[in-house]
């Protein structure tokens, strides 16, 4: 091999080695770019056709929501609340099979010297109760489940329970569940709305 032809090859792969550091190598930088912006965009639409098929389960939730404190009887005066709560109560017991033993509409120990006091700020308006309930644990719970459901609003404490033996001659074991309840209103009646988008 002469040295002309090794200059022609040595000038060859010179040329071969700019021509990748020229153009081929930040064509490729280029396309690996590329290829990262596209797969961030694919990502972007799936999280977009994601949000899409839950808009409307959302929608319908918000809708479910709205309708169940639509339907929660806020703007009423105390004693009418008290006297839903505690027919609610009854129809509860009933059909539970709870016994309510006691209901108490002032409870000394546990309300302030005036009727209402307030829970949660200003937001509510609180009537305090205390009401007794006599029964196996299975009514009992079923009966609070029963009453969690109603149309009125309500913080539920448990204040006591005691095991009794032998209820009614039953020989069968049974629980008395003494609750501070206090029955939420609306200091005024006007509707609460959630948070539109």
């Amino acid at each position: 091999m002469t040295t002309l032809d090794r200059a022609f090859w040595m000038a060859a792969a010179a040329l071969a080695i700019g021509v990748y550091l020229a153009v081929y190598r930040p064509l490729g930088n280029t396309l690996d770019e590329l290829d990262a912006e596209r797969e961030s965009l694919t990502l972007g639409i799936e999280r977009d056709a994601q949000l899409a098929r839950t808009t409307p389960a959302l929608e319908k939730t918000l809708r479910e929501t709205q309708g169940r404190i639509d339907a929660l009887a806020l703007g009423r005066d105390a004693p009418t609340l008290v006297a839903t709560f505690v027919r609610n109560a009854a129809t509860a017991s009933v059909r539970d099979g709870v016994d309510i033993v006691a209901v108490d509409g002032h409870p000394p120990a546990l309300a302030p010297s005036a009727t209402d006091s307030h829970a949660g700020g200003d937001v509510f308006l609180a009537t305090p109760i205390a009401l007794t309930l006599r029964g196996s644990y299975s009514a009992i719970v079923a009966a609070l489940r029963d009453l969690a459901r109603t149309r009125v609003l309500t913080n539920v404490r448990l204040d006591s329970i005691e095991r009794l033996h032998d209820v009614h001659g039953t020989r069968q074991p049974a629980l008395v569940a003494r609750l501070h309840i206090e029955i939420l209103r609306r200091p005024e009646a006007r509707p609460i709305r959630a948070a539109t988008p």
